[in-house]
């Protein structure tokens, strides 16, 4: 629908392992197609084993593509709040 926007989730810890590093060129794609969408990043590194490095990598590309406005990080979300995130997407 014309002026809908399309909430697309990421529900995950943010790992390569995890397909973090496809997001930024979804992203692109979906832009350069005209959509109107927003990824959810619900989720997020796991410090203690490093995964810190995947984080920050992901905020700078996304920076450094131009579309920081497309998302919206969640952070750490309680179990029970998750079914409400997946019904309004």
């Amino acid at each position: 629908n014309k002026g809908t926007t399309l909430d697309i989730l990421y529900p995950r810890n943010i790992s390569y392992a995890r397909g973090v590093h496809l997001l930024v060129p979804i992203a692109k794609a979906l832009k350069s197609a005209g959509l109107d969408f927003r990824i959810k990043l619900l989720g997020s590194s796991i410090k203690e084993i490093g995964g810190g490095k995947y984080e920050a990598a992901l905020f700078r590309e996304i920076k450094s593509a131009g579309l920081e406005g497309y998302f919206v990080s969640l952070g750490r979300v309680a179990h029970e709040q998750m079914s409400q995130h997946f019904a309004d997407s």
